[in-house]
This record gives C-alpha cells, structure tokens and sequence, in this order.
C-alpha cells in the first residue's frame, strides 16, 4: 500500500502528476482562456506553453465543433461538469486531433480543470467502418 512522505505538500504532488500525465491536462479561466497545459497537450498538439497560455480556447476548436464546446462551456459555467465532450482540436501544423474531454465545475476562482484523451485513430476507424458499410450497401444494391 502506499503511504504519502510526510515532506511533500499536496501541491508537490499535484504538480508531478500534472507534468508526468500522457494525456492533455489544462487549466481554463472563466473567459476560456487557457491559463495552464501540461507537457502531453503541448507535445500532441505541437504548440509549447507559452504558445497557449492565454489564448482562447474556441481559437483551437474545429469551426464545426464550436457550438457543442460552447454549450458544454456553459454548463460548466453554471457549476455543472459536463459528462463529457469530443472535439477537433488544432494543431500547429493545421491538422486536427479528436480529443474526448472531462472537466470539472469552476472552483472559487471560475478556474475550470479539464482532461483530454486524443481519440482521433478510433474516430478514422469508426469513419473507417461507416465508409465500408456504405460501400458494401451500395454495391448489394447495384447487384439487385
């Protein structure tokens, strides 16, 4: 079983799991600019820190992907966390990535925590497979 050393602070801990994560972990403030985002957001999106912090963060939503994110927002907003959120998220390179999103209410300072997970293969693959059916579909009706 593990048992905390008694010389680290909560906030140290914090801190290693923010920067150790796989997974994009930011820190929104309650105009939805990004204050914070760990070293695995700034890796898979290839922007660095400096590059988000401050920037809103419907600048790096897909166009198409805005009014859900937008909702989503203001439900955080009313003190209620989303059950989740999928969106496209731009790269630096312009390309997008699929990220499925939990965030938590505001805290005290209207500061909203929020994960992602970059679920862009199974989002191509499921493309992958709706093409298919379609393609099956369409051919055992040219058969017919």
């Amino acid at each position: 079983m593990y048992a905390p050393s008694a010389s680290r602070s909560p906030t140290d801990a914090a801190e290693r799991l923010f920067a150790l994560s796989l997974d994009p972990l930011c820190l929104v403030d309650r105009d939805g600019r990004l204050v914070r985002v760990n070293p695995a957001f700034a890796r898979l999106l290839g922007w660095s820190g400096d590059d988000l912090a401050g920037r809103p963060t419907l600048d790096l939503v897909h166009p198409d992907d805005r009014a859900p994110t937008r909702a989503a927002a203001a439900l955080c907003a009313r003190g209620v966390a989303p059950a989740s959120l999928e969106n496209r998220v731009r790269c630096r390179d312009g390309s997008y990535r699929w990220l499925s999103w939990r965030a938590s209410a505001p805290d005290d300072e209207g500061r909203v925590y929020a994960a992602g997970r970059d679920v862009t293969a199974r989002r191509q693959a499921d493309d992958d497979l709706r093409r298919q059916a379609l393609t099956f579909a369409m051919m055992h009706e040219a058969v017919i």
